[in-house]
């Protein structure tokens, strides 16, 4: 058996994912705070938070394997993980605030549709452990919700994205 190291450098889904949406986003966005975790109070008043909140196996794809096969029977063959993507705007001006945050949260959304060079990184990640190679098959965005709120003079907007990576074991 290989020994695995628990390190920041064990590249694995969905943390692979996150690491390459966020370098992507900073260089299209230098001058926007981008971090690949939640935001918090203390990031800059335009900011994004890139981080990985769900795992789950498609049930439908449990499949029988020939003995020898690195895939275990009973073991998924499809997993999906979701990667929640934070969109932050601070604005003293309301009316700006919410043009600057409908902008940022649309842009976030167009880069992982159409980005080719995210695209591209996307189809070349693939992670082999205990034999077994996974990668990308599918991902889309789930859906975006919105809040707005406004404390001591400064208006807070806030899309919450969860966007899917759909992978496959070979």
């Amino acid at each position: 058996m290989t020994r695995l190291d628990f390190t920041d450098s064990t590249d694995c889904f969905p943390s692979n994912v996150v690491q390459l949406v966020v370098a992507r986003m900073k260089q299209r966005w230098p001058n926007t705070g981008i971090v690949p975790r939640p935001l918090r109070h203390t990031d800059k008043t335009q900011s994004i938070g890139v981080f990985p909140t769900d795992w789950s196996p498609d049930v439908e794809s449990y499949e029988f394997t020939p003995p020898g096969d690195p895939v275990p029977a009973g073991f998924p063959t499809i997993h999906s993980y979701r990667i929640t993507i934070q969109a932050f705007v601070k604005d003293a001006d309301s009316e700006r605030g919410i043009r600057t945050h409908s902008m940022m949260s649309k842009a976030v959304r167009s880069l992982l549709y159409f980005d080719k060079p995210l695209a591209l990184g996307l189809r070349q990640l693939s992670v082999e452990m205990d034999g077994v190679t996974e990668i990308i098959q599918r991902r889309m965005i789930l859906r975006a919700k919105y809040i707005s709120n406004e404390i001591d003079g400064s208006f807070l907007f806030l899309s919450t994205l969860q966007y899917s990576i759909e992978t496959e074991n070979k």
